[in-house]
C-alpha cells in the first residue's frame, strides 16, 4: 500500500506541476506586454517544491543598457538545437528553490526570441520553445541564468 500511495503522491505532484505552469504560460503568453517597439520581456519566477514563491516581470526598452547586455550575453552562444522529450521537465527535489528566466526579445513590436533559462545545474536552455543545448565550451543553461541574472542586479 505504501508502493501505491507514492506513486499517486508523485503523479499529483506531476500534475499540480504542470497545472502551475500552463497558468503561468497563460498568463505571460496571452497577457504578455503589448509592445510596439524593440524590447526584452522579461519574467522571473522562484518556486519552491510545487509552488511559486515569487513571480516578477518587467519590460527592458533599447535605451536601457541591460538591453545592450542581455542581447550582448544570449548572442555570445552558438547553440545546436534538438529534441530530447526526456529533458522537458525540471527534476528537483519537494522542498528546493528553483528559479527561472524567460527572456522574450521583440523587434518592431514582433517577438523575435524567447529564451528560456533555469538556475538548476543540468537544466535545458530552451530557445523559441525548443529544447536547445550549447555547443561543446559554451556555457550551460544555468551559466547564463546567472550571468541574466547579474545583468538585471535581481
Amino acid at each position: 500500500m505504501g508502493t501505491g500511495l507514492k506513486t499517486n503522491r508523485g503523479r499529483l505532484a506531476a500534475v499540480l506541476l504542470l497545472a502551475a505552469a500552463a497558468v503561468l504560460l497563460f498568463r505571460f503568453v496571452w497577457l504578455a506586454p503589448d509592445t510596439h517597439s524593440d524590447s526584452i520581456s522579461v519574467l522571473v519566477m522562484e518556486t519552491s517544491g510545487l509552488k511559486t514563491s515569487e513571480s516578477r516581470s518587467e519590460v527592458i526598452p533599447p535605451d536601457d543598457p541591460r538591453y545592450a547586455q542581455l542581447l550582448a550575453l544570449v548572442n555570445s552562444q552558438s547553440y545546436r538545437r534538438y529534441f530530447d522529450q526526456s529533458s522537458r521537465g525540471i527534476q528537483a527535489s519537494v522542498g528546493k528553490s528553483v528559479a527561472f528566466l524567460t527572456l522574450r526579445f521583440y523587434l518592431d513590436g514582433q517577438e523575435t526570441l524567447q529564451v528560456e533559462l533555469c538556475s538548476e545545474p543540468g537544466s535545458v536552455i530552451r530557445i523559441n520553445y525548443q529544447n536547445a543545448g550549447p555547443w561543446p565550451g559554451g556555457k550551460s543553461g544555468a551559466e547564463l541564468f546567472a550571468g541574466a541574472m547579474e545583468i538585471l542586479g535581481k
